[in-house]
């Protein structure tokens, strides 16, 4: 079976980050696996040694119809089995290309609750005519997206995320990570790692920070990450008089040693598929607060892995948080219980095997129906 991953670029995000851990985990097991890219970003990840011969960079040039053009040639040239696209934007462009060039299995994805509206739903609802299904990362995703395109339940299928939880465990001591970031051994940390967008409301999480502060002075509240709204939030910490104690860290090498030094990880989104944030806090043993997005109930069980609050309570998200913070017992338990369950059920060797069942089921129904 050969294999093709498209996404738009490598930024640093999580859809960009489990594609890399899709051809990766594909390549381990032995199946001819590529990844192209078609738009460069600042801030790229860096490629895994093992899957650089895999991953290219393949320019967005020209028109659209242009670069339809040059995708399906690629295909077609290529002879793939099985083309994915794993993003909502990238999946036009791909289920286009794929039903051109004929690919036997073409795949759409997307990633978060599905809410998009006008000219990309219009084309979306084309494309679910043209490709051979649908893959998301969570069920609450799939459910949206059954309305959203009009896609047949069967043809949607769920692949959760995987992750390696040594790649995000530090060789340093949360005391030695601390003092890295400038602060104390014995500092309350509260992390944020996101984009700064309106989809993550880090907007929310300084009010939490400003309410939070005034019974806990000494809490320092992390945002590692970058995005649009970085100054018009610098000024909302500065506005609210919590500068001092909120570090906005930029885009990150090391998240491993920032969570290392985190006591608490918030993640304040409107909506969300599958929150890397999450599994990667949990991986590591740091308990989570987290706003009740659609899907977080299949990652998060409230009082186990961590503390589910309503979206939008600021009151809810500050009482979780300082209970946190207040109890070394219950952040131990929360934290020992969520890497559990990222050890049980969202191990790469999984991700990666759901997701050939699905390209091989998509192949093996084709040639039943020839």
């Amino acid at each position: 079976m050969k294999i093709c991953i498209v996404l738009d670029s490598l930024i640093r995000a999580g859809a960009e980050r489990q594609a890399l851990a899709a051809v990766t985990e594909l390549a381990r097991c032995g199946y001819d696996v590529r990844l192209i890219y078609y738009n460069r970003a600042e801030h790229n990840y860096p490629i895994p040694e093992e899957a650089r011969d895999r991953i290219s960079h393949f320019p967005k040039r020209g028109t659209y119809f242009r670069f339809l053009w040059r995708l399906y040639r690629y295909f077609r040239a290529n002879r793939f089995d099985v083309v994915h696209a794993f993003m909502s934007a990238t999946s036009i462009y791909v289920g286009v290309a794929g039903w051109m060039a004929r690919v036997p299995a073409v795949f759409a994805g997307i990633r978060v609750e599905y809410e998009d509206k006008g000219l990309i739903r219009f084309l979306h609802r084309i494309i679910n005519h043209l490709v051979t299904g649908w893959i998301c990362n969570s069920e609450a995703t799939r459910r949206s997206l059954l309305p959203g395109v009009g896609a047949r339940p069967e043809r949607v299928h769920v692949v959760y995320n995987g992750i390696s939880p040594s790649a995000f465990a530090s060789t340093l001591t949360p005391g030695e990570a601390k003092k890295k970031l400038g602060l104390t051994e014995t500092t309350p940390v509260v992390s944020l790692v996101a984009r700064l967008s309106p989809q993550k409301n880090v907007s929310m999480y300084l009010n939490v920070a400003a309410r939070v502060l005034k019974k806990r002075p000494g809490v320092v509240f992390l945002i590692a990450g970058d995005g649009e709204l970085r100054r018009e939030l610098e000024e909302q910490a500065a506005g609210l008089g919590i500068a001092e104690s909120v570090r906005f860290l930029g885009v990150r090498d090391d998240i491993p040693d920032v969570l290392c030094a985190t006591d608490v990880l918030a993640l304040t989104s409107h909506y969300e598929g599958l929150a890397n944030t999450l599994l990667e806090a949990m991986a590591v043993g740091i308990p989570v607060v987290s706003t009740a997005y659609a899907g977080v109930e299949e990652l998060v069980t409230d009082g186990r892995e961590g503390l589910i609050v309503p979206l939008g309570d600021v009151d809810a998200f500050v009482g979780a948080t300082e209970r946190l913070l207040a109890d070394d017992d219950m952040r131990r338990r929360l934290g020992e219980c969520g890497r559990a369950s990222v050890e049980q059920r969202f191990t790469m060797k999984a991700m990666g095997a759901r997701l050939y069942s699905v390209y091989e089921s998509a192949l093996r129904d084709r040639v039943s129906h020839t």
